[in-house]
């Protein structure tokens, strides 16, 4: 074989060797490499894998279920029963009365029915107590989505924001290996001492270090990102950068923390679900309070049986000559009389004519007013009370909540707004201090030490622009969330 056809060979099998790899591995893992994951991508892939909203989504089936066993309890009841027995020695037939000793199989069949006229309203209650709880589950769960796309779009921005301290962090060590090699230039034409030149080579040690801090917090951002999403850790994953606008921290509206309130009284989930949450303790109470009216039900029911020990019988009349007396006159002369004599002779009462036979009816009233119940009525009323005044609480915990979360967003978004600012003029204003040591530098008017602080302090000055430019917008994003608008990043 010549070596060609080995090569083109050993590259089919390679082929077909990654194409194997690629089948066996799991679609998130495949989806991972061959694609940068947006925003969107991350927040979607984890709405459809979170465990927590599938298992929310399971409960709220439940009261679904519970919901409509409520409302079925308005309708009557329908069983039917039956049951057929052997019994041996002395026996009563059911029917008769009469006593027997032979053995005896019997049946016996019944469909009853029933229904609750009143009992305190506790039907009606308790359907609206699992209605009202199907729509506070609902809010639950929206909210355990938007806390989920909260915690997203906080990890999102945390990989950018590290992204952007690793490009940093490397045009910070590409310009002092520019400075390591004017150093030793200088050195070598004796314009500087060989301090200088140590000074910078630790410097550049510095930065590769820096360097290698934030790879390693960009990874663990991208690490703590995919296991929101439920998505196992794939050294290949990667985010797709979205275009974001520097200016839009100067553009964007300052509103008051009153305004964005009183818009997230009204759209936010957590609230409605806290409100209908004391309408669901409100039917829980009156459910209670039902207990302790009266009761009314009416029930009927339709039976019959069978018992061997019932027969049929055939009655048979025949003439029979009897001598009833004697003439006075001649007491020898007897008196006949002709009568008719019955014979009753047993046959086999059949099983379906029984059951034809035997049907009985009844219908009846149940009325039940309850006087003592071992204070189980009583205890479960004040146990709604309580549950009762504990939502009340609850709302008013969820509001004022609410309340001090947006107001430290509206202090943040100004604080964030003016750190953004004042980082832009520090920027620049390190950016011209650099550029001019940097400029001494190289003429022998400016040492080593003095030209690494100018650099540190523009470092640090990039470092504060990036953090305030991403918490500006993390702070605008939210207030945008709280007024009900969707965070979008493209």
């Amino acid at each position: 074989m010549s070596p060609i056809k080995n090569i083109s060979g050993s590259i089919k099998q390679g082929l077909l060797t990654i194409l194997i790899s690629m089948i066996l591995q799991s679609p998130a893992q495949c989806y991972g490499q061959f694609k940068k994951w947006t925003y969107k991508d991350c927040l979607d892939f984890a709405l459809q894998n979170n465990i927590g909203l599938k298992q929310n989504q399971l409960n709220n089936q439940i009261t679904g279920y519970n919901l409509e066993k409520a409302r079925a309890n308005r309708l009557p009841n329908l069983n039917l029963s039956g049951n057929h027995q052997f019994q041996f020695g002395g026996q009563v037939d059911p029917y008769t009365g009469i006593k027997s000793s032979d053995n005896n199989s019997s049946s016996n069949f019944s469909l009853s029915t029933g229904i609750t006229v009143f009992n305190g309203f506790q039907n009606i209650n308790t359907i609206k107590m699992y209605e009202t709880e199907r729509k506070s589950n609902e809010f639950d769960l929206e909210k355990q989505k938007n806390d989920l796309m909260l915690n997203i779009f906080n990890s999102f921005l945390q990989v950018l924001l590290d992204q952007e301290q690793v490009i940093s962090a490397r045009s910070q060590l590409q310009n002092s290996e520019a400075l390591v090699d004017r150093a030793q230039k200088l050195v070598q034409s004796g314009t500087k001492p060989m301090n200088d030149l140590l000074q910078v080579k630790s410097q550049l040690a510095t930065d590769k270090y820096s360097l290698i801090q934030a790879l390693n917090s960009l990874q663990l951002a991208k690490v703590n990102l995919m296991q929101y999403m439920e998505l196992p850790v794939d050294s290949t994953f990667d985010i797709s950068n979205p275009l974001i606008d520097d200016r839009l921290v100067l553009t964007s509206s300052l509103q008051s923390a009153q305004l964005v309130y009183d818009t997230a009284l009204s759209v936010l989930p957590e609230v409605k679900s806290s409100a209908i949450k004391i309408e669901t303790s409100q039917y829980s109470y009156q459910v209670a309070k039902g207990a302790f009216l009266p009761q009314l039900s009416i029930s009927g029911s339709l039976g019959t049986g069978y018992s061997s020990l019932r027969s049929l019988y055939n009655i048979s009349q025949y003439p029979v000559t009897t001598e009833i007396g004697y003439l006075a006159s001649n007491p020898a002369e007897k008196v006949l009389q002709d009568n008719l004599i019955s014979k009753a002779t047993a046959k086999t009462y059949p099983y379906g004519s029984q059951l034809k036979d035997n049907i009985s009816s009844a219908l009846g009233l149940t009325l039940s007013i309850p006087i003592f119940n071992r204070k189980q009525a009583r205890t479960n009323l004040n146990i709604a009370s309580v549950n009762l005044e504990n939502a009340r609480l609850s709302f008013q915990s969820t509001r004022n909540q609410l309340r001090k979360i947006i107001e430290q967003n509206s202090a943040d978004i100004i604080a964030s707004r003016n750190k953004y600012l004042a980082a832009v003029e520090q920027v620049s204003a390190s950016k011209e201090a650099y550029k001019n040591a940097e400029a001494k530098y190289n003429l022998g008017m400016m040492n080593s030490t003095d030209l690494l602080t100018e650099k540190k302090t523009l470092t640090q000055a990039e470092l504060n622009y990036i953090q305030a430019k991403y918490e500006n917008l993390f702070q605008n994003k939210i207030a945008d969330f709280y007024q009900g608008r969707e965070i979008i990043l493209q």
